[in-house]
This record gives structure tokens, sequence and C-alpha cells, in this order.
């Protein structure tokens, strides 16, 4: 065997060498893209859980304000819920699904209460009623989202 023979044979083993190298690279690319967007779900459905809990806020304050009686209060906190979830329901329509009915149900129990508040058709029972429901949708949702963030920290 002379010199340019084993010259050939050394390339050939450095590019198998090379191949190799690459292919376990891209074995860990694949792995930290996959982890990344992992991350990214987890940080937006993180995210979906606190604007919910936000949300949520509105519901019960809107709910006291009728409780007592503070229909101007009650108005302006309607007005901000229904803007709220809206933005919401569409920023974060992947992670809610199934979830997004109850807050669009939420939305037009607020919607309806706010037009007879605005009338001043003041049917207090079934406006109470309504705000109690509207509260229990948004706390059953942030409840799914908050449970699903800690599943996926685990």
């Amino acid at each position: 065997m002379n010199a340019h023979d084993w010259v050939d044979w050394s390339n050939w083993w450095i590019g198998a060498l090379g191949l190799v190298l690459t292919l376990i690279t891209l074995c860990f690319a694949k792995g930290a893209r996959t982890a990344a967007r992992e991350a990214r779900t987890a940080v937006h459905r993180r995210n979906s859980a606190d604007d919910l809990t936000g949300l949520r806020g509105l519901a019960n304050e809107f709910s006291t304000a009728l409780r007592n009686g503070k229909d101007d209060i009650a108005l302006h906190v309607a007005s901000t819920f229904i803007s709220e979830c809206s933005a919401l329901r569409e920023r974060h329509r992947e992670f809610l699904r199934q979830d997004g009915a109850n807050l669009d149900t939420a939305r037009e129990l607020v919607a309806d209460a706010m037009t007879k508040l605005q009338r001043g058709k003041t049917e207090r029972p079934i406006l109470l009623k309504n705000a109690q429901q509207v509260v229990m949708m948004v706390s059953g949702v942030s409840g799914v989202m908050d449970r699903k963030a800690e599943q996926e920290q685990r």
C-alpha cells in the first residue's frame, strides 16, 4: 500500500466520522427544538392562566358591585370585563378550546346584565344569579388552566 492509497482511506474515514458527528448533532438539535417548543407552550399556558385570574377578579368585582347596588361601578366593570374577555378569548384561543365557550357564555351574560342596567330594568335577583354564574364559569376555566399549567411544570 503506497502513501497515496493511505491518504485516500484516511480521507474516507474522516468523511465518515464527519457524517456521524453531523447526524448526532442533528439529533441533539431536534431535541433542543422540541424542548424549546414545550417551554414556549408552557409559558403561553401560564400566561393564559394568569390572564384568566385577572378576568376572575373582574367577575368578582362585577358581582360585588351588583350585590351592593352600585350600578354605575357594575356598568364600568362590565364594560371592562367584556373587552378583556374578548381579547383573552382571541389571544389564547389555542389553549382554551372547549373552555372558551364558557367564556363566551359569561361574556354574553355580562353584556345582557349591562344592557338591563343601562335601561334601568334592574331585576336584581336575576342579575345577581347571572353574576354568580359568571364568577363560577370564569373560575372553572381558570382552575382548568391552572391545573394544566401545573401539570406541564412537573
